[in-house]
């Protein structure tokens, strides 16, 4: 039988609190924002969808046209593929970490990438990185289960 004190058990809570503040924060630079990245890019790309769900603008005539001859195109609808430098620049550009605060930036690592972003998006009226309600709430499942299954091993 173990037995331990109300004072053990603070101090080893206190313990667990330190890890899991600085484990959650290397979690959501290295996997959670990745992941998300991983998540964008996969709509936009594969599924060729806005954070709505919606469509993109469509290709112009002419781009369609060209793209379809030379690259092979089946479809319609616009999803970016032909940009790999911007996605596979796509990615943590900026990491914060303050007193029980933690932000990650998403976007362009380069200026080329960043100014395709920009460039695309100002053609969308809308940002072409912008997570989806259905992607955040993936990225919140998550980050819960994390958090269940740190403090499972820990305490």
């Amino acid at each position: 039988m173990a037995t331990f004190s109300v004072e053990e058990y603070i101090k080893h809570i206190d313990v667990v609190i330190d890890k899991l503040q600085n484990d959650l924060a290397t979690t959501l630079e290295e996997v959670w924002a990745k992941d998300m990245v991983s998540r964008i890019t996969n709509r936009v790309e594969n599924d060729a969808k806005n954070a709505d769900g919606g469509s993109f603008s469509p290709y112009s005539p002419k781009y369609l046209k060209w793209k379809k001859a030379k690259k092979g195109f089946l479809g319609e609808d616009k999803n970016f593929a032909l940009t790999r430098e911007m996605w596979d620049k796509f990615n943590v550009t900026n990491r914060k970490r303050k007193a029980g605060f933690f932000e990650v930036t998403l976007a362009g690592t380069n200026a080329d990438a960043q100014i395709k972003i920009n460039v695309n998006s100002k053609r969308e009226d809308r940002s072409i990185i912008e997570p989806s309600e259905k992607e955040e709430e993936a990225q919140r499942v998550f980050l819960q289960k994390w958090i269940f299954d740190f403090l499972s091993k820990e305490l």
